[in-house]
């Protein structure tokens, strides 16, 4: 891809060898963004810590999703989230397209 050429991502353009198609590397959130950012999306990288152990929710993810799809505007982009193990096994990624308000999960006040 050109963006690579373009200087949009230097080091991860020397990583994957100049271009993002073909190759065996796992692509991550950054490269993503990159790619979106080059192709005129606006596109942001939020960390997350893992899930409250308690109540295996991902509180701070959910308040993100719910401004995301809740606010003002009248159109929303799907959000193209990733994750990782935080081990050697690969994480992988998933797209919310939307969101459900329900009683059964309350986000705090």
């Amino acid at each position: 891809h050109s963006f690579t050429r373009q200087g949009f991502d230097p080091e991860g353009s020397e990583y994957f060898g100049g271009d993002l198609v073909g190759g065996t590397k796992p692509i991550g959130a950054t490269e993503c963004a990159v790619l979106l950012r080059y192709l005129g999306f606006r596109a942001f990288i939020f960390d997350f810590d893992r899930p409250d152990p308690e109540t295996e929710r991902h509180t701070a993810l959910m308040e993100v999703c719910r401004m995301w799809f809740l606010s003002e505007q009248s159109c929303r982009f799907p959000l193209h989230l990733q994750y990782g193990t935080g081990n050697q096994e690969p994480g992988g990624s998933f797209l919310v397209i939307g969101i459900y308000r329900s009683e059964a999960y309350r986000l705090p006040p």
